[in-house]
Parts: C-alpha cells; sequence; structure tokens
C-alpha cells in the first residue's frame, strides 16, 4: 500500500505510474517541494524507483529516504 500526503490526511493510491504521479502532484500543490518516504525493507525495488521517478517528475527537490530494517 503506497500512502500519499501529509500526516493525518494521508490517501491510499495504488501502485501506477500515472496514479503515482497525480497523488504527488496534488499533495504538492501547496508548494511543497520535499518529500519523506518511509518504505520497508521488503518493497521491490520497483515500486520504490515508480515513487522516486513519479516525484522527479512532480520537481521535488529534496527526498528524504528513510528505509526501514527488519527489526
Amino acid at each position: 500500500v503506497i500512502r500519499i500526503g501529509i500526516p493525518g490526511a494521508l490517501k491510499e493510491v495504488p501502485h501506477a505510474k500515472d496514479k503515482l504521479f497525480d497523488a504527488i502532484k496534488a499533495a504538492t500543490e501547496t508548494g511543497r517541494k520535499e518529500m519523506l518516504l518511509d518504505i520497508e525493507k521488503d518493497v521491490p525495488w520497483g515500486v520504490e524507483t515508480d515513487i522516486l521517478d513519479a516525484a522527479k517528475g512532480n520537481k521535488i527537490h529534496n527526498i528524504i529516504n528513510n528505509q526501514r530494517s527488519n527489526k
């Protein structure tokens, strides 16, 4: 499950490139150009890459990657 938004107002988004791009675009309409990517270790690399590509396509300048451990 991919959740995009601000704390307290996260929306679930299916893993589809166009849906990710649109969801990130909607979340950045306030002018924010930073993103925290909090991802679990067992998420496939392709999913993470799609999220990062959608963020870069929306001109997100700063992506903080917080990869969780399996502990």
